[in-house]
């Protein structure tokens, strides 16, 4: 474990942006994240847990504490060991459960889409529709990643997590977290401070993949609207959702960017209704909401729909290809944001709330960043 002072966080960020990290640390273990974690309240001084740093966008401001990534590795294919939501978590204690085949675990440190690749080669579907998604898997829950029409919740078993108050490892179930769309119990505040060791998702052997998205069920067709050409094999999704995301999406390794900067909209039916009167060919899906609360907080019984903020961004607010200095909407995806240069943390927010600030004007709607400010 090596800590080191005065470091860019825009080195570590894929926005590129952000200033420098007091103390900057990787940490192997959970016995090494303690004693960073014991350092950091002896000397009085902040920490913050950052990943990949692919979905966040970091302050301009120097951060005066630790900056502790985690780097937890490990996949187990556990093949019928299962840990209890009640067992102990020592290392010892582990408890086998038979039947549990598809049952996979990762350590918090391990690249996501490493992980989906290796699911895939096991022929273990239920992740590939979630393939090349940036990040690590700690990131994960937190953001309940999803794409192509699947998101994480709908495949998590459980999720170990650290306690800082407690001093304790803890085992959060898939309704523990709470999740929502691109939300979690860990963005709560009860939930904010828990640290994410490791993630349990249960796939299905052979399964058959999720290919009702249009963009996959338009890539596997002869024609967009005509049937499904063939019935594609765990492999042939993932390669699909690879070139899909490759054409629509700014390339991390080139540009600055954190992937979707904005949440698509969720409204009521009857709000849905009323804007498709407005905005001819408006596009949705049907979701589910969170809990019985969304019903009472948007004030209706009906159903809910998700409407592609792309579309409006796009269609509506004329915003495709818009750019102020090096800080732009990508031309292939208008919900991506784009550091072309040496744009500032600063100048991308600013950027943002013009662009919500349009909406708003425009539709009357209010959006929501999906990328997390630090």
């Amino acid at each position: 474990m090596k800590i080191t002072h005065s470091v860019s966080l825009s080195k570590h960020t894929s926005f590129r942006t952000g200033g420098n990290a007091r103390f900057f640390v990787a940490v192997d273990s959970l016995d090494e994240l303690k004693i960073v974690l014991a350092r950091a309240r002896s000397e009085n001084l902040p920490y913050m847990i950052l990943g990949e740093g692919t979905n966040v966008l970091a302050s301009d401001e120097d951060f005066p504490g630790y900056v502790i990534r985690p780097m937890i590795r490990g996949v187990d294919f556990s093949d019928g060991i299962h840990i209890g939501i009640n067992s102990d978590m020592s290392r010892g204690g582990i408890r086998g459960n038979e039947g549990e085949d598809g049952l996979v675990i990762a350590g918090a440190g391990e690249h996501w889409d490493d992980v989906v690749a290796r699911t895939v080669s096991k022929n273990l579907s239920g992740l590939e529709n979630l393939s090349s998604i940036p990040g690590s898997v700690g990131a994960a829950p937190v953001q309940n990643v999803g794409a192509y029409g699947v998101e994480l919740k709908d495949v998590l078993e459980w999720v170990e997590v650290f306690d800082p108050k407690e001093n304790a490892t803890k085992i959060l179930s898939c309704s523990d977290c709470r999740f929502g769309y691109r939300d979690s119990f860990f963005k709560s505040p009860a939930g904010r401070d828990l640290i994410i060791i490791r993630v349990a998702m249960k796939l299905i052997p052979n399964g058959r993949p999720n290919i009702s998205y249009k963009d996959l069920a338009n890539y596997f067709s002869a024609d967009e609207g005509s049937p499904m050409k063939k019935s594609p094999t765990i492999a042939e999704v993932r390669k699909a959702v690879i070139q899909i995301r490759r054409v629509k999406l700014p390339d991390i390794k080139e540009y600055g960017t954190a992937g979707s900067f904005f949440k698509n909209l969720v409204v009521t039916d009857s709000k849905y209704e009323e804007l498709a009167g407005k905005f001819p060919g408006l596009p949705s899906f049907p979701v589910e909401p969170v809990d019985s609360t969304a019903l009472t907080a948007h004030g209706s019984k009906n159903g809910f729909k998700k409407i592609p903020l792309a579309w409006i961004l796009d269609k509506v607010c004329k915003l495709n290809g818009t750019r102020e200095g090096d800080v732009g909407v990508c031309e292939t995806q208008p919900l991506a944001l784009v550091n072309y240069g040496q744009a500032t943390s600063a100048e991308v927010k600013n950027f943002a709330e013009k662009i919500s600030d349009i909406v708003k004007e425009k539709t009357g709607l209010q959006i929501e960043w999906e990328v997390n400010l630090i």
